[in-house]
């Protein structure tokens, strides 16, 4: 698929919070002084100082649209200003909340990932800052495309958690950067229940959709619905938008399962709300896919 065709979905769902208005700069080169090295990310990611540690991400390369960069900081903490730097007035950049242990994973591997600098061509920035805001240490190291690949699938591996791997997922989707997962479709192979879906009052629904694997052989994990939804309603809080799925750009969530995944005879039943305020008629497929990720 395209960049340009991919980048032309993503007004859909979760995707469109990260679609950009505008071709933002990148952040302030660090100091001589306050570089932080790569070298040092790997004893960071044992240190105390782990929950200070904030980043960010910007694409440099050629746009047939534009992305908001990505901000992360560690467990809730309000981003460092100067990441915020190049935005226009009055508009933030999502601020991707991970934990400490997932910063400690993405460290690990970024330090072998960030060593090179001063592409001639770069295609994705990359800023990192340690530390309280009186001592903070900045590492900026900007990328080829052929770098940017490894150091991304590192990025979308540590960062799996809710809201922030949807973000993730988008974004690495949007530039061609997640890595190869390729599910297969098990759709003929289960049998599919969906619940009725009450309202709350608010125009949130509530429902449960059930999936009983009627094969001979166990569906390997993770098991993923996919909703082919109308468009006047939206999944609340998906764990993905498909990129390697057809059709691409719709929410899925995974079923509840451990690593073994789905065996023969074996049901799971996932619970999910969708928004509909205007209570507008509803149309709903599904689809089910199994096996390495991304979707």
């Amino acid at each position: 698929m395209s960049q340009t065709s991919v980048v032309g979905w993503m007004g859909r769902g979760i995707a469109a919070a990260i679609a950009a208005l505008a071709l933002f700069s990148a952040p302030p080169a660090r100091a001589a002084d306050d570089a932080l090295l790569p070298s040092e990310l790997a004893s960071v990611s044992r240190s105390m100082l782990i929950g200070t540690v904030q980043g960010r991400l910007d694409y440099l390369g050629p746009q047939a649209g534009t992305l908001w960069p990505l901000v992360f900081a560690t467990d809730g903490r309000a981003a460092d200003p100067a990441l915020m730097d190049g935005l226009p007035e009055g508009v933030r950049a999502p601020v991707l909340d991970v934990s400490e242990e997932e910063m400690r994973r993405f460290l690990l591997d970024a330090a072998a990932l960030l060593g090179g600098d001063g592409v001639q061509d770069p295609w994705l920035t990359v800023t990192l800052a340690l530390g309280e805001a009186a001592g903070r240490r900045r590492l900026v190291r900007r990328l080829s495309r052929e770098e940017a690949a490894p150091f991304y699938a590192a990025f979308w591996r540590a960062f799996r958690s809710r809201p922030a791997s949807v973000h993730v997922q988008a974004w690495g989707c949007a530039l061609g950067l997640l890595p190869d997962g390729r599910p297969a479709e098990v759709t003929d192979s289960t049998e599919i229940s969906v619940g009725r879906f009450e309202a709350d009052g608010s125009g949130r629904y509530s429902g449960r959709v059930t999936v009983r694997n009627r094969s001979s052989a166990s569906l390997p994990a993770p098991v993923s619905v996919v909703f082919e939804l109308s468009d006047n309603i939206r999944l609340l809080e998906p764990d993905g938008t498909t990129c390697h799925v057809e059709p691409v750009g719709r929410d899925y969530v995974h079923l509840p399962l451990s690593e073994s995944g789905l065996a023969p005879g074996e049901e799971a039943s996932v619970t999910l709300a969708y928004a509909n305020s205007e209570r507008q008629p509803v149309s709903m497929s599904l689809k089910l896919v199994a096996g390495p990720e991304p979707r």
